[in-house]
């Protein structure tokens, strides 16, 4: 017989513990903040396309080679880090 703690016990509606936070998901991330935590992770990109009023990046693995997945947006905060970084 379990003699540990009963489901009730566990969780309380006065319970007021912090609760940790879950980083954003892509869906939530602006473009910019999506190649950077790109960056951040090892992987690099390419720049497919780029044309007045959009860019399509490439996002590749760590090592440069196969393409894992495509960023297209037409974000002014993205198109300008793209423009700045050449």
């Amino acid at each position: 017989m379990f003699a540990g703690p009963k489901p009730a016990d566990l969780i309380r509606s006065d319970d007021h513990r912090p609760v940790a936070r879950t980083p954003p998901t892509i869906e939530a991330m602006t473009p910019l903040e999506q190649l950077q935590r790109w960056e951040d992770s090892g992987g690099t990109w390419t720049v497919l396309h780029r044309s007045g009023d959009g860019a399509v990046v490439a996002l590749m693995r760590c090592d440069g080679g196969e393409i894992v997945d495509r960023l297209e947006s037409g974000d002014p905060a993205l198109l300008a880090h793209l423009d700045a970084t050449g």
